[in-house]
């Protein structure tokens, strides 16, 4: 169709009172999600990651920061994960590693944030090349 008939067409439908037509691409492409990254056992590691939409992808944006220089110069793994903190699935993707520090990391992934949406996953942050599980957060739409 016409790109003018379309904005005429969709103009005619708003004034008599319906919704012009969307594209749930273009919705899901504005969407974010935060997701608040808590410390677990005694550790002093939290963050934040922010989930932005983009279609195919989604940006992760995460940083974490703990209250002790040690745990500041620390390389911790950042996954993403099926199921809840409380029960973690299976490992999805492994974002880049990065320090307490504050700084924080960028990077896009494979993932469609509506699809992380739909069935519970995690951020769960653990001490690099170790077993050891510091901070967690479930990615969640909050109302």
């Amino acid at each position: 169709m016409n790109p003018h008939m379309t904005l005429v067409a969709s103009a005619l439908v708003i004034l008599l009172g319906g919704s012009a037509p969307t594209s749930g691409l273009a919705q899901a492409a504005t969407e974010s999600v935060t997701v608040t990254l808590r410390p677990v056992g005694n550790s002093s590691v939290s963050g934040k990651a922010v989930l932005h939409a983009r279609g195919r992808e989604t940006d992760f944006d995460y940083s974490l920061n703990a209250t002790d220089r040690a745990n500041q110069q620390r390389e911790y793994d950042v996954w993403l994960r099926a199921g809840s903190c409380a029960a973690p699935g299976r490992k999805r993707e492994e974002l880049d590693d990065l320090k307490a520090d504050g700084r924080g990391e960028q990077e896009d992934e494979d993932v469609v944030l509506a699809d992380l949406l739909a069935t519970e996953h995690i951020l769960q942050v653990r001490v690099e090349d170790r077993d050891q599980v510091v901070a967690c957060g479930d990615i969640r739409r909050v109302p």
